[in-house]
C-alpha cells in the first residue's frame, strides 16, 4: 500500500506551523504543572535576589542534599508581593501549587518539610493557593492586594506561573501569539523577510 510523505514545515502555513510548536510546549508546560517529585521553586527576579533569594536557594539546595529529600528545586518569577520576598512555591504531584514567603535561609527547613510530607508545616509562610486546593490556606485571589484584580492579570499573567528560563513555557502560555497570528493574516514570511531587509 502506498504511503503519503508527512508534510514538511515548508508546506505549512504559519499558523499551522505555530500550532505544532504550541502543542509540544503545551505538552512541556503541562508536564511541569505535575511533577514527579513536588518541586519547590525560588522566585529569581531582581527584587527576589535583592531580598537574598540566591541565598535563600543555595541553603534549600544543602538542606535537601543533606536529607536526600526526593524534591526538585525549580525557579520561578516573584508573583508580585514584593515586600514578601524572597518567595518560593510548592508544586505537589497533583498540580496542587502554594506560593510562600518570605522564605529565608533560616526558615527553609518548614519549606522542604511541607514539600516531603509534613502537611502544614511552612503555613506559617503560606500566602495563597495557586493552583489546586490545601487545607488551610486561602486561594490566591482571595488575598487583600489582589483585591482590585476581579478580572485577573492580563500583562503580568506569566508572573509566578513559568519558569522564565523557559521557551515552552512562554509558548504554552500564548507568547508569539501575535507574530504568527500577523504572518498568517496579514502578511507572508517572504513579506516580512523583505520589510526587515529594507528597514536596514
Amino acid at each position: 500500500a502506498e504511503t503519503t510523505a508527512p508534510e514538511t514545515t515548508e508546506a505549512l502555513s504559519p499558523a499551522q506551523r505555530y500550532a505544532a510548536i504550541r502543542e509540544r510546549a503545551q505538552a512541556a508546560y503541562a508536564a511541569w504543572n505535575t511533577p514527579a517529585i513536588p518541586r519547590i521553586s525560588i522566585a529569581e527576579d531582581t527584587s527576589s535576589l535583592a531580598a537574598g533569594a540566591g541565598r535563600t536557594r543555595q541553603a534549600l539546595e544543602r538542606l535537601a542534599s543533606q536529607r536526600n529529600a526526593a524534591v526538585e528545586i525549580g525557579r520561578v518569577v516573584g508573583y508580585g508581593f514584593q515586600w514578601l520576598q524572597p518567595l518560593a512555591d510548592i508544586t505537589w504531584t497533583d498540580g496542587t501549587r502554594v506560593l510562600y514567603g518570605p522564605v529565608t535561609p533560616q526558615n527553609v527547613e518548614q519549606l522542604l518539610d511541607e514539600a516531603t510530607g509534613n502537611v502544614g508545616a511552612a503555613n506559617a509562610l503560606a500566602i495563597g493557593v495557586l493552583a489546586g486546593a490545601r487545607a488551610g490556606i486561602r486561594p490566591i485571589a482571595e488575598h487583600p492586594f489582589l483585591a482590585l484584580e476581579t478580572k485577573g492579570r492580563r500583562l503580568m499573567g506569566r508572573i509566578g506561573h513559568t519558569d522564565p528560563t523557559s521557551l515552552d513555557h512562554y509558548v504554552a502560555t500564548d507568547g508569539y501569539f501575535a507574530v504568527a497570528r500577523m504572518l498568517d493574516r496579514h502578511q507572508t514570511p517572504e513579506q516580512v523577510r523583505q520589510t526587515m531587509i529594507d528597514g536596514g
